[in-house]
């Protein structure tokens, strides 16, 4: 369990928080999330008394925004001019993604 325990220390010395805690049946479960420069690292860490412990990490992070402009064979089948086009496009009623860049006909 000191091990666990190592975990959570160091989460907190850097910030982080205990999100769930248990145990059960002599394993001890923790979830923790840390978050930096843009980014969520959480940990999940599951240790027994006997020394044997797992540790599963996971980092989310901000998805980059790219722009780019519609490729050729594109623009030739729609017959429309070229136009810059978001890689995360959501059209709205009013034919514009969230960035404001034209997505709807034109």
């Amino acid at each position: 369990m000191q091990i666990v325990r190592n975990y959570v220390n160091a989460a907190k010395a850097v910030g982080g928080t205990t999100v769930y805690q248990f145990e059960d049946g002599g394993i001890q479960y923790v979830t923790l999330k840390i978050v930096k420069n843009n980014a969520e690292v959480w940990a999940k860490v599951e240790g027994a008394g006997n020394g044997m412990y797992k540790v599963h990490i996971i980092e989310r992070q901000l998805m980059k925004q790219e722009v780019r402009q519609m490729p050729k064979a594109w623009r030739a089948a729609s017959g429309r001019p070229a136009r810059l086009l978001s890689m995360a496009s959501i059209s709205t009623p009013q034919g514009r993604d969230q960035a404001g860049v034209g997505a709807g006909p034109g």
